[in-house]
């Protein structure tokens, strides 16, 4: 059988015809010998028609005789010079081209240029790769320190796989290496090949790879700013691993070849031992704990859970979960001070044990974390879920600057929504004198389109910051879902069922159909029930320069919203228990003005100039409740107190005295439509149809909403 097809193997093929030239001592004379050289040049593959030179050198690597180029053949990488004289069996190769960029998936638009130093005497492959390149310059420089080129190859060989802790392919020399063969050594070279690129521009990449080459020719290391700039490569390229295995595989798919790719993430050392792979969680490696859950009572404890595992681990993920700058968030100032709801957890890691230590409960609210334990190449392995329970007497996180400014933008939302509803609504039922405003009312009305819409602002703004509350702290919901329930009350007794939001509107909530009356009662009266349990017992404090005295209301401001609305159901049973714990508590007073200010004894809640609740209401609404119940005397009592506070004729007829006293001592606050419609008194004292004790749609919702339907009668 001829020699030649003897020695020819996969990737580049060495015929020595003169074989007193293989035996020759490497310092010694050599004897001209023809060899046969072809393989592949490597980065991802160089493209065809890429230049690749040889040329001969002596046994202290320095160029010797003629220089042999040929191009690339296919798109693989693939070269052969045919069969060439040399002088010795050392050569050297340089290749030039375009190549396919396994980390974008794109053909590079620049060149790059390779390097490789090989003895064709005992070798049966050379092929040009990253390796051989970093490779080229140490052992030129050992043999020039006198070593022969075997053991210069050798050293250069150790020194380099060691540098990305990869020694347990040294029994391979680098210029075998190919990504074709799919073997540990095929996803070694492309692990590094990657690592070097990452991002870099061929430029870039050409500069990069001549300063590493020159750190480890001479020194066969590289720097520590080097390591250092390989280990941010190395993380920052940590999420990209699988999409350049399949950009390798697809790229050979194309070209009409099947390739293989090992598992690109256990050819690095994530936790710089100087091993690469054995830090990561595979199949074969579990990581278990002795209990995913602990249950922690409000006071807080310590807790061990030991940690089945037979790789490292670390609670701290590396820079490639970290490296990317936070994208700063206008919420990130919700709070006056940032965490105060949130569980303390101090933790550490200690020989396969995590230890948890969660300091006593600063929300009042049971609130859950969690702690996440990593491999080291990021991947979470295992998680410890930790639920503790609330202390309810814990302090409330106050605004912070962000949260002040969208409060702000709600509170003064709602104030306008407000004061303009309460003057349509005074003009509509005759308290304040128009007769432009009379039923009935056009769903065209300029008036009734803006204060649905102000509404609705009132009710996004007001979403906005309970989203933001929800992803942080959830410090607000119970304030928060009180004053929307001021909002969706209201807007219930001017237009019936409205759609009811409970996230902020997207392409998905825009065009929501009405919600019945009764579904948004029964949803504000669940949210009002939790507000009256978890907030504070106290008086109120009207808003004037700090808004937490706006944001955080009592028990009675729940309290007082909840009455309305089964009032307006005829519950009177259930307003009377809420306002009459309202009275009890003698928060507040009644005074002879009608005009209530911040400064007034009997103010509730308000919202800048525009009162909202008073005890005057309260009383009136209680009196109210009396009557329904048959409770003659007692609805007189809370009547007359009113009465004669304000300066009001009295009556022996309760409603009629309740509808008179709300016409005089209320007519800077909703309710008077409210109060007439739930006690069979609108059409008669208003001159109403039945259809007008709802006010039209806006056309413009009708419009715009599919959903919409409008109310009958108009």
């Amino acid at each position: 059988m001829d020699l030649r097809n003897i020695l020819i193997g996969f990737g580049v093929a060495v015929t020595c015809f003169a074989f007193q030239s293989c035996s020759e001592d490497e310092k010694g004379g050599y004897t001209p010998v023809n060899y046969n050289v072809n393989g592949k040049v490597e980065k991802g593959p160089f493209v065809s028609g890429s230049t690749i030179d040889i040329q001969p050198m002596d046994a202290n690597m320095q160029p010797l005789g003629s220089i042999y180029s040929t191009t690339i053949s296919d798109n693989t990488g693939s070269f052969s010079f045919g069969s060439k004289e040399f002088e010795t069996p050392f050569a050297q190769l340089k290749a030039n081209g375009y190549f396919f960029n396994e980390v974008d998936g794109q053909l590079s638009p620049g060149t790059l240029t390779l390097m490789a130093v090989v003895n064709l005497s005992d070798q049966s492959t050379v092929n040009v790769n990253i390796l051989t390149h970093l490779k080229y310059k140490r052992i030129i420089n050992l043999t020039g320190q006198n070593k022969s080129y075997s053991d210069a190859n050798k050293q250069a060989q150790k020194e380099l796989l060691t540098a990305f802790g990869l020694q347990r392919f040294l029994d391979v020399d680098v210029s075998q290496y190919s990504i074709t063969t799919g073997s540990d050594q095929a996803g070694a070279l492309l692990a590094i090949s990657s690592l070097l690129l990452v991002d870099r521009s061929e430029a870039v990449l050409t500069e990069y790879l001549a300063k590493l080459s020159e750190e480890f020719g001479q020194e066969g290391k590289f720097s520590e700013t080097s390591l250092q700039q390989i280990k941010k490569d190395r993380n920052k390229l940590n999420s990209k691993l699988p999409s350049i295995a399949s950009n390798v595989v697809s790229r050979y798919n194309s070209l009409g070849q099947t390739v293989s790719v090992k598992d690109l993430a256990y050819f690095f050392d994530w936790n710089d031992d100087g091993i690469a792979g054995n830090e990561i969680a595979g199949n074969d490696t579990p990581v278990t704990l002795e209990t995913s859950r602990i249950t922690v009572p409000k006071e807080g404890g310590e807790y061990s859970i030991k940690i089945n595992t037979s790789i490292p681990l670390t609670l701290t993920p590396t820079e490639s979960n970290t490296s990317q700058m936070p994208t700063e968030n206008l919420f990130d100032k919700l709070y006056e001070t940032p965490g105060l709801s949130s569980m303390k957890v101090e933790k550490a890691l200690e020989n396969n044990v995590l230890k948890v230590n969660i300091k006593p409960s600063a929300s009042r609210r049971n609130v859950t974390d969690s702690v996440a334990i990593y491999d080291f190449r990021d991947q979470k392995v295992a998680i410890l879920t930790i639920s503790q329970e609330g202390n309810p007497n814990a302090p409330l996180p106050k605004l912070g600057e962000a949260g002040v400014q969208a409060f702000n933008a709600y509170a003064s939302s709602l104030s306008e929504a407000i004061t303009s509803s309460n003057t349509l609504e005074a003009k509509y039922s005759g308290v304040a004198t128009d007769p432009a405003f009379r039923a009935p009312l056009s769903s065209s009305n300029g008036n009734i389109n803006d204060i649905f819409s102000k509404y609705y602002r009132a009710i996004n703004r007001n979403l906005i910051v309970l989203e933001a509350d929800a992803t942080r702290e959830s410090a607000y919901p119970d304030f928060l879902n009180t004053f929307n329930a001021i909002c969706y009350y209201n807007m219930v007794v001017y237009w019936g069922g409205v759609p009811y939001l409970t996230t902020v509107p997207d392409l998905n909530s825009l065009y929501l159909p009405r919600t019945s009356e009764k579904d948004i009662f029964q949803a504000l009266t669940s949210n009002l029930e939790t507000a009256i349990s978890k907030s504070d017992e106290k008086k109120n404090r009207f808003a004037t320069s700090d808004l937490n005295d706006l944001l955080f209301v009592s028990k009675d401001v729940a309290r007082i919203i909840l009455a309305n609305i089964h009032m307006y159901q005829g519950e009177y049973s259930k307003a009377k228990s809420l306002l009459a714990k309202v009275v009890s508590n003698n928060f507040y007073q009644l005074e002879s003005t009608t005009s209530y200010t911040p400064t007034s004894k009997e103010l509730i809640l308000g919202l800048f100039n525009t009162p909202i609740l008073t005890y005057t209401d309260v009383l009136l609404s209680l009196a109210e409740c009396e009557a329904h119940l048959g409770n003659d005397a007692a609805a007189l009592n809370y009547l007359k107190m009113v009465t004669r506070a304000k300066g009001i004729a009295e009556t022996s007829d309760v409603i009629t005295g309740i509808k008179e006293a709300r016409k005089i001592a209320l007519t800077d606050q909703i309710g008077y439509f409210a109060f007439l419609k739930r006690n069979g008194l609108a059409k008669s004292e208003l001159k109403l149809e039945d259809y007008q004790l709802l006010f039209p749609i806006p056309q413009r919702e009708i419009d715009i909403n599919p959903g919409m339907t409008q109310n009958p009668g108009y």
